[in-house]
């Protein structure tokens, strides 16, 4: 990753009027190594120590490391725990008896513009690993810890109106674009693809920053779930795949064939569907049970209409059914049944409109029957 460029220092800068102190303001002592406490803060990886105690042990000079005083006769580490490390190595092989260490005490840290006081000792921390050698998790970690940070310079610029992305354009610069551009100084698409990394699991984490898969595998394997992810770690760490690109796409190609046999040979529909919607049909409140044609049709609530045939058909079914029921009940049925044949003229009711308006309605004018 490419050092941030200015845009961090300078808000600080013209922010804070104090952020950014000539050497010359800083304090600097000597301090005995056993008192100072790295940070645990400090996110980046320590390689090199064995070698740094040995370049040490030639040459003693050393550059200062940054500390902030703790009030309690301890130093908190900001810059320098490789050089640090490597003088409490050389203690333990025991070329030292003790150490004591060239430090800028740099004041507390407070607040600054839109920074909490924790977010500027984070971002000292990185900007002092800004020139080093960092391996891919070190830039996936700094990525996730210098978005909070970016996000609250990104709104405090918002609010000033300094986001504009042209001369008087009301529109503000994206959040990605700014934090790629201006924070990280990388392209938007390796943001993402840092971002994408979020996602391993702490095996494939750690098999990505030892080099065993590559980027772009560990890009590919974030989309995976935690279990495959993991399988295919050990797999790679067992020997039995290689863990080249080559050779994941191959897995990659194998699976989704998996996935669309097995998806192919799914049946349409269950064999017992008939079953299934008969008694969506009895649940509905029907209590016979539908064969596969009275179930096709749709289910919308209504009486299915009938057609006039089976109308008339089922009117003579009944009246069949009360022809065969006993004579006393036939007779019955035929004391209250009128005759329509022998009704004469005058027992015909008129029209209402040939009748006289001011007449008053009759009986049988008004029953229902």
């Amino acid at each position: 990753m490419k050092k941030h460029r200015g845009s961090i220092i300078n808000y600080l800068n013209t922010t804070t009027q104090n952020a950014a102190q000539a050497e010359s303001a800083y304090r600097v002592e000597k301090i005995d190594a056993e008192h100072i406490i790295p940070n645990e803060k400090n996110f980046y990886s320590i390689e090199g120590v064995e070698e740094m105690a040995n370049s040490l042990a030639v040459s003693d000079h050393m550059p200062p490391l940054e500390v902030v005083d703790n009030g309690d006769g301890t130093y908190r580490l900001i810059s320098g725990e490789r050089r640090l490390s490597a003088t409490l190595c050389r203690i333990r092989r025991g070329e030292l008896e003790k150490a004591t260490l060239p430090c800028h005490i740099l004041p507390a840290f407070t607040a600054k513009g839109a920074l909490s006081a924790e977010q500027v000792e984070m971002l000292h921390i990185i900007l002092a690993n800004n020139y080093r050698q960092k391996t891919a998790l070190d830039q996936l970690n700094e990525v996730r810890q210098m978005e909070p940070i970016a996000r609250a310079i990104y709104e405090d610029a918002k609010e000033k109106g300094a986001l504009a992305e042209s001369e008087g354009s009301s529109l503000n610069m994206r959040f990605r674009t700014f934090f790629a551009k201006e924070i990280l100084d990388i392209s938007e698409a390796k943001l993402q693809r840092l971002q994408s990394l979020t996602k391993l699991t702490e095996k494939a984490k750690e098999a990505f920053d030892e080099g065993l898969i590559g980027q772009t595998i560990a890009v590919q394997m974030a989309s995976l779930s935690p279990e495959e992810q993991d399988s295919i770690v050990q797999k790679v760490r067992n020997g039995t795949c290689t863990g080249t690109y080559a050779e994941f796409k191959d897995w990659l190609e194998g699976r989704k064939r998996a996935e669309e046999e097995e998806e192919a040979s799914l049946p349409l529909w269950e064999e017992d569907g008939e079953t299934h919607i008969s008694d969506s049909i009895i649940d509905g409140g029907t209590s016979e049970a539908k064969t596969s044609s009275t179930a096709a049709e749709p289910l919308t609530g209504k009486e299915p209409q009938r057609s006039a045939e089976t109308s008339d058909a089922d009117s003579a079914g009944a009246y069949e059914d009360v022809a065969e029921t006993s004579d006393e009940d036939a007779s019955d049925v035929e004391a209250f049944t009128p005759q329509v044949s022998e009704r004469t003229e005058d027992q015909i009711p008129q029209p209402l409109a040939e009748r006289d308006a001011d007449a008053a309605p009759t009986l049988s004018a008004l029953s229902v029957g």
